[in-house]
């Protein structure tokens, strides 16, 4: 399949819902690092990112009707908008998100950041053990790793996702990153970001050394209750820049959670279903994600 060519051909449309449509979308994956790349992006003077980290509106059924909803997150002036929904990589769960985010935005700009898949699925299961979501054991959770529909493997098929946004978007509008560069070498990482944004690469924040959305930690009785009450509606409406100074509140909400021991076989059996996926993603473009479990 020419996905360039598929690009240069692809009918020029206006952006639909206004000037607040996001050019740019951080589309996942989840637990790669997405709520500190959106962080960063955002105290750039020529970014807006949207104050509501995972709007998803591209997964609903009213997608049409939602876009309006961007005039509020978004700053409809800045050069570069941008939105962060882990959602948009999750196929087959919503299959549809890349044609409907090209049929407003075709000509949008898509980041991806990647990890070591099998690490991303342990990290996934903390982050539904941490807020009560999975009851389950991991090596139960991962127990059908070969299903294309488990919840838990498929968002680490990186090939998979990235094909059906190649069918609507050219390989130049897309970056992949892998978190292990974003945590190791960050500052080099976001100026990466910005040259690919066509913003100016020479701005640095002392904010870029924040790391956000850790999943060591699992709700304790208080973090439950606060989850039930309306004051967790607020805290989301918060932009992420101003959550990492509520620290001392989320440690009295939650508790520690082991990162589970991942079986052997249970390992090698996953390593499998991605070994293909990795391959199709380094040919694609490039970036193999470092392995580090």
């Amino acid at each position: 399949m020419n996905y360039e060519s598929q690009a240069q051909l692809k009918e020029k449309r206006p952006m639909a819902g206004g000037a607040a449509i996001p050019n740019l979308f951080i589309v996942g994956a989840m637990k790669c690092g997405t709520t500190s790349l959106h962080n960063y992006l955002d105290q750039h003077p020529a970014i807006s990112m949207s104050s509501v980290k995972e709007p998803s509106i591209f997964v609903r059924p009213d997608w049409q009707e939602e876009l309006a909803g961007y005039e509020l997150l978004i700053h409809a002036q800045a050069p570069v908008r941008g939105e962060s929904s882990t959602d948009y990589t999750k196929y087959p769960l919503y299959p549809d998100v890349p044609a409907r985010i090209a049929d407003v935005a075709p000509h949008a700009k898509l980041v991806y950041l990647v990890r070591d898949p099998v690490s991303r699925c342990v990290s996934h299961w903390l982050h539904n053990a941490q807020r009560g979501y999975e009851k389950r054991p991991f090596d139960e959770a991962l127990r059908d790793c070969d299903n294309p529909q488990n919840s838990y493997v498929s968002p680490g098929r990186y090939a998979t996702q990235l094909e059906r946004y190649l069918e609507h978007f050219g390989l130049d509008q897309l970056l992949v990153l892998d978190q292990r560069k974003l945590l190791d070498d960050r500052r080099a990482t976001v100026r990466r970001v910005f040259r690919f944004l066509g913003v100016d690469d020479g701005f640095a924040s002392r904010g870029f050394d924040a790391e956000l959305n850790r999943a060591d930690w699992k709700l304790g009785p208080l973090g439950a209750r606060l989850r039930r009450s309306p004051a967790r509606a607020v805290y989301r409406r918060l932009p992420p820049s101003l959550k990492p100074p509520l620290g001392w509140v989320r440690r009295r909400m939650l508790s520690p959670i082991e990162r589970p021991d991942v079986d052997p076989v249970l390992k090698a059996e996953l390593a499998a279903v991605y070994e293909d996926e990795l391959n199709r993603l380094e040919r694609l473009t490039g970036t193999r994600p470092t392995v580090v479990l």
